[in-house]
């Protein structure tokens, strides 16, 4: 939870008595700036994790797979000889017969 200071501060009655008040607000502004670049670095974090995953499916989407009559089904286990009419699809996973895979 982000506890924002200037709103803390507001808060507090004109005139009030608070004791240590300046380390206090030390301590505020100290962990309200570790929460900011704790922030800034889990972006960080997480767009450098979305560009690797973009750049593996797109050097997984330009290789070649070889699938042939023997090849099977990753889903059902089907052989693609024995429903040739059925559409092949490749990805991550594997081969498998899309979107009409029995499994599916």
């Amino acid at each position: 939870m982000f506890l924002d200071p200037i709103k803390l501060i507001k808060r507090v009655p004109p005139g009030a008595q608070i004791s240590n008040l300046k380390s206090l607000l030390t301590s505020i502004v100290q962990d309200a700036l570790a929460q900011v670049e704790l922030r800034g670095q889990s972006h960080q974090v997480l767009r450098e994790d979305v560009l690797t995953f973009m750049r593996q499916s797109m050097r997984y989407a330009k290789s070649s797979r070889y699938v042939t009559s023997d090849t099977c089904c990753v889903r059902c286990g089907q052989a693609f000889a024995a429903n040739p009419q059925m559409p092949v699809t490749l990805d991550e996973l594997g081969a498998h017969h899309a979107p009409s895979c029995p499994e599916t």
